[in-house]
């Protein structure tokens, strides 16, 4: 009996605006807007590919850190750089 293997490239397609906002909300969170960076969001850049990071202040040494990257969309950093921000507020207070 034959196998059959299939193989395939998983893609993920980014996020739509609306999708990104839509996920904020449910999980009760605002994205920071920022008249002072390119992107327009608090937390996120933009690297030489036109990838987005997240960069989140850590509490310790008030260093940068990178806390995810290679988004498509800078709202899809965003959401990241919100998540961050929640989770060192819980470990912190």
């Amino acid at each position: 009996m034959a196998q059959l293997y299939v193989e395939w490239e998983l893609q993920v397609l980014p996020l739509s605006r609306e999708q990104v906002l839509q996920l904020a909300r449910d999980e009760g969170l605002v994205l920071q807007p920022s008249k002072n960076n390119k992107t327009g969001y608090k937390g996120v850049g933009q690297g030489p590919s036109g990838t987005h990071g997240a960069w989140v202040t850590s509490q310790c040494g008030n260093k940068s850190v990178r806390v995810g990257g290679g988004f498509a969309t800078a709202e899809e950093a965003a959401l990241c750089y919100a998540r961050a921000q929640r989770a060192s507020r819980s470990d912190y207070g």
